[in-house]
């Protein structure tokens, strides 16, 4: 046999495994499918059969298909034979024969599009588990559940070695073999993956639903033995005598707990309490050192707080008070800033009206600014500074290179062209720092440039 063709061969055959991993991670559709659609009986069996076979007739056929419109023509056309030499029924189901055909086949002739990429993976994992909530509670669904339960936890190991995989080589950049690595880091990625995959298969076999249990019953207990009522003397009845003068009964006083009950009581409570401060501090510290962002600066500055030292009364000298400032500025500021947007929907083009404040209107002037220089023909160029791109709009002007646009440009700036920077000057102070320019500077800009 050729090379070539052996080698076309075997990817052949890996990508449509591919293709059988991608199918499994849609296998509740596909059940659900069978369940509500397909009569009960060996069509099932012919449908699954035959979506496999499509599948490997599509990895076959990509190389002599390039072109999207043929692959998909082809994979219509292979659709419509399925559904027409097997279903002799119901127009729904030859509907779908053909519609899964097609999909099959087209999934086999572009499965090498999608060979490095592990996104279906992640929504497949999504499937699983949102078909775990469900198919338990549905009566006809019921009996699919431990085969689903059982090709979850495969496609879960699978998905984590695919994955696994595909880091270590694009993290060595290494080619489709197997990743470079040193002896030690592979040997410590393969103990992580096969504890990964031993506990994965201990909570498909129940150990997961045993272990939960008993840390319920467990949890019960201790809190049941936290809060038990403490053990007291037993009232003594006293005999009855003759009845020869009945006295009415007064009921004995129940005595107080010992010394010893009221010790043990608080000993439980404290021990109780220390455990769980115990557990608390435990958690914090391995999120302190294992997570970050949001929860490590949460951490440092609850420790900052618990570090603060006290001012030092004694002293004298000068201390810096920190006080916290609240603007109803700033806030309505925000609110402003929030407010503008929403009022501008539904308008086709702004208006000097609807500017907010003066920051709003150096902006706007700006950006009139620069539609009339685009008006009168002038491209700018990309990563160039508002200030850069006027300079250079000045030498555009000046050397005449749009001819007929550039004159028009000319007699319409004439000599209000060098004013110009002016208004890109406030656009950076602005834009830049919090500066809020008067009503008067912004007013005398715009008569000057008559935007």
């Amino acid at each position: 046999m050729n090379s070539d063709t052996s080698v076309y061969i075997n990817r052949s055959f890996r990508l449509w495994l591919s293709c059988l991993m991608e199918i499994s991670l849609c296998l509740p559709l596909w059940i659900m499918v069978s369940v509500y659609l397909l009569p009960a009986g060996p069509i099932n069996i012919i449908w699954i059969s035959g979506l496999l076979l499509f599948s490997f007739v599509g990895v076959m056929l990509r190389r002599y298909l390039q072109v999207m419109w043929k692959r998909l023509g082809a994979a219509i056309l292979l659709g419509l034979l399925f559904g027409i030499l097997v279903v002799n029924g119901s127009w729904i189901m030859l509907v779908w024969f053909c519609f899964s055909g097609a999909f099959c086949a087209l999934q086999g002739m572009t499965a090498s599009a999608r060979l490095h990429d592990h996104r279906l993976y992640g929504w497949g994992i999504i499937l699983y588990l949102v078909s775990s909530i469900f198919f338990p509670r549905i009566e006809v669904l019921q009996i699919w559940w431990p085969l689903l339960t059982w090709t979850g936890v495969a496609t879960l190991v699978l998905t984590l070695f695919i994955t696994n995989v595909g880091h270590l080589r694009s993290s060595t950049l290494s080619d489709e073999t197997t990743p470079n690595l040193p002896e030690g880091l592979r040997r410590h990625n393969r103990i992580y993956m096969a504890v990964i995959v031993i506990v994965a298969a201990l909570l498909a076999a129940g150990a997961g639903k045993w272990i939960s249990s008993t840390l319920w019953r467990l949890v019960k207990a201790v809190v049941g033995w936290l809060t038990r009522e403490s053990p007291v003397e037993p009232v003594q009845v006293p005999e009855e005598e003759a009845p020869s003068v009945m006295e009415p009964f007064l009921p004995q006083e129940v005595s107080s707990p010992g010394l010893l009950s009221e010790i043990l009581n608080i000993m439980a409570y404290v021990i109780g309490a220390l455990i769980v401060a115990g557990l608390v501090a435990l958690l914090v510290y391995w999120l302190y050192k294992n997570v970050g962002g949001f929860w490590r600066k949460s951490i440092d500055s609850l420790l900052g707080l618990l570090r603060r030292r006290g001012r030092d009364e004694s002293s004298t000298s000068y201390h810096d008070e920190e006080k916290n400032i609240f603007s109803w500025e700033s806030v309505s500021k925000r609110l402003r800033d929030i407010r503008i947007p929403f009022t501008r929907i539904g308008r086709s083009n702004e208006r000097w009206e609807d500017m907010g404040d003066n920051k709003e209107r150096v902006r706007y002037l700006y950006r009139r600014l620069v539609r009339s220089e685009l008006g009168v023909g002038y491209e700018p160029t990309p990563g160039l500074t508002p200030l850069e791109q006027e300079r250079e709009f000045k030498k555009w002007l000046d050397h005449g290179e749009a001819g007929e646009a550039s004159t028009q440009a000319k007699a319409k700036r004439g000599k209000v062209r060098p004013s110009t920077e002016p208004l890109v000057n406030l656009y950076y102070r602005v834009r830049y720092g919090e500066e809020r320019p008067d009503d008067a500077e912004i007013a005398a800009i715009r008569d000057k440039l008559k935007l």
